[in-house]
């Protein structure tokens, strides 16, 4: 198909669309998901819901401290 991945939002947190590009592909692509957000929970929320990468907007070192702490 020529497609590397897909990107996931740009303005709005894009969890719902997130989980709806995972649900139609059934995770043949990797899913890159930007917008909101800016904490690390909306960052871990967003992986678990199946975004391969996340877009970080604030508090960059202390995202990454707990991803790094509560990810597999």
């Amino acid at each position: 198909s020529g497609v590397d991945g897909i990107i996931a939002g740009c303005e709005a947190y894009p969890l719902e669309l997130v989980r709806t590009i995972l649900s139609i592909t059934k995770g043949r692509y990797p899913i890159i998901a930007c917008g909101s957000a800016d904490t690390a929970e909306k960052a871990m929320e967003l992986m678990n819901a199946g975004a391969n990468l996340v877009q970080i907007k604030k508090h960059f070192r202390k995202t990454v401290k707990y991803l790094s702490k509560n990810t597999k």
